[in-house]
């Protein structure tokens, strides 16, 4: 019997020990270069998931995995390195530069070079590293990724815009703004907003002036030019590619007040608790329960204690948002010709509780080769549905002294709100709104015939 015991008792340690291996643990560590810098912005994904993160200034980085994890090191221009996770936390990696000259460029006009044949200083995004942490812009999965390129959002909504500057901005009154072309036809920043990340082949960014060299004026601030995928080449095979994703996202972070003194305001006599008041600088807190705001329909008040509910208690107002993608594509080609055809469908809510975006998008690309002559063409369609709040939302919820129990003026309206000088933020999130529906629509096309092995024509139109 002891013997057995004995038995079972190792048994269930060992499996003890097993679990405990199994656990997360926070990995860090630093990524440097071979000169022992430090490499911002480096890449850092759990192998087979797409969990990761990126280093800060400094090339510090930290992440939660198992042992056994195997975790990919990666950045512009550095080869992809592997370290699986063993029994340390810490991880430091030393990346090495990828030198591979064989890459096959697309510059101007669709015109195909090797890297080392270009004289022009560019730097190649391939698809593999845009989808990554699959973000549902194109524009910001740039951003991080090429050196000297700024992606910067204007304003912070469902919907916010993007601008691509390349090495700082050059003119104070004229667009500063990188060229975009797509399939070699000169685009805009809101159309490749609006495309799929997963139909995207690479990107070439050139940058500076060298831009102008090949398109131009328009190209002075540099060019970022995009390729969307063709068919395969596979004569026996038609691919399908099946991608889903969900993200979620929070406020970080919003403006720190005083903890100090509560709702009120100095009416001259000394500093005063009203309960109407906007202001944080009434009497100093002493946790009594008061009143708060004004009275509600019934004709009662909302009662709190006379204390903070931390600097940052507007968070209360904002809730999780979520970021819904699925896309599919049919793939298929030869020698003679190829088809490409991709749709996807992006679904947002916001953490602003109804403010709502709703992408669908679809892509059809196609070629054919008859003896001499070549035959492409492109279609893109996009349609984006936007439900949103008025921009003075924030602005009315700044108004907010730091006792201010938020969440119970959910139901309150304009006549219950908690001071009498700014709208009621949950009055203008659900009655002051915006509805849009865009629509885009581009079609291109490409007649090319071949002369001779070193000349050729082509004809494109949009």
């Amino acid at each position: 019997m002891k013997t057995k015991f004995s038995g079972i008792l190792t048994l269930l340690l060992a499996f003890v020990v097993q679990f405990t291996f199994a656990q997360e643990k926070t990995i860090s560590g630093t990524v440097s270069d071979e000169n022992g810098l430090p490499l911002p912005t480096a890449t850092v994904i759990i192998k087979g998931t797409t969990t990761g993160t990126s280093t800060d200034f400094d090339g510090n980085y930290s992440i939660n995995a198992s042992e056994g994890d195997v975790l990919d090191f990666s950045y512009v221009g550095y080869a992809t390195q592997s370290q699986p996770v063993g029994a340390s936390n810490t991880v430091d990696v030393t990346l090495q530069p990828d030198n591979t000259l064989d890459e096959v460029v697309v510059t101007a006009l669709g015109i195909k070079r090797k890297q080392d044949e270009i004289t022009t200083a560019n730097q190649v995004v391939k698809a593999e590293e845009l989808v990554k942490a699959n973000n549902p812009n194109v524009v910001k999965g740039l951003s991080g990724k090429v050196s000297g390129l700024q992606v910067i959002q204007n304003g912070n909504g469902v919907n916010n815009r993007t601008r691509i500057v390349l090495r700082g901005n050059r003119s104070i009154s004229g667009n500063n703004q990188a060229l975009i072309v797509i399939d070699g036809t000169i685009s805009t920043a809101a159309l490749l907003q609006n495309i799929d990340p997963n139909s995207i082949e690479s990107i070439n960014v050139i940058k500076g002036a060298n831009g102008a060299a090949l398109y131009g004026s328009d190209g002075s601030n540099g060019a970022i030019i995009v390729t969307t995928k063709k068919g395969n080449n596979d004569t026996e095979k038609m691919t399908v590619s099946i991608r889903s994703s969900v993200d979620f996202e929070s406020v970080d972070y919003v403006p720190e007040r005083q903890t100090r003194y509560g709702q009120g305001w100095d009416l001259g006599d000394g500093f005063e608790n009203i309960v109407y008041e906007n202001g944080g600088w009434g009497p100093e807190f002493d946790g009594q329960m008061v009143p708060v705001g004004l009275p509600q329909a019934d004709g009662s008040y909302i009662m709190a204690p006379y204390s903070t509910r931390g600097s940052d208690n507007i968070k209360e107002f904002f809730s999780t948002g979520i970021t819904t993608q699925n896309s599919v594509s049919l793939s298929s080609g030869n020698s003679d010709g190829y088809l490409y055809i991709s749709g996807q469908l992006e679904e947002t809510e916001f953490v602003i509780q109804s403010d709502e975006r709703r992408k669908t998008a679809f892509n059809f690309k196609g070629g054919k080769n008859i003896g001499k002559w070549g035959f492409t063409g492109n279609a893109t369609y996009t349609s984006t549905r936007l439900g949103r709040t008025n921009g003075s939302l924030y602005t009315d919820l700044l108004q907010t002294p730091s006792n201010v129990p938020i969440g119970q003026f959910a139901n309150s309206g304009q006549e219950g709100h908690w001071n009498v000088y700014f709208n009621s933020p949950y009055w203008v999130r659900d009655n002051i709104r915006n509805k849009t529906q865009q629509e885009r629509f581009s079609v291109t096309g490409e007649l090319s015939y071949q002369i001779n092995d070193n000349i050729n024509t082509l004809i494109r139109s949009n």
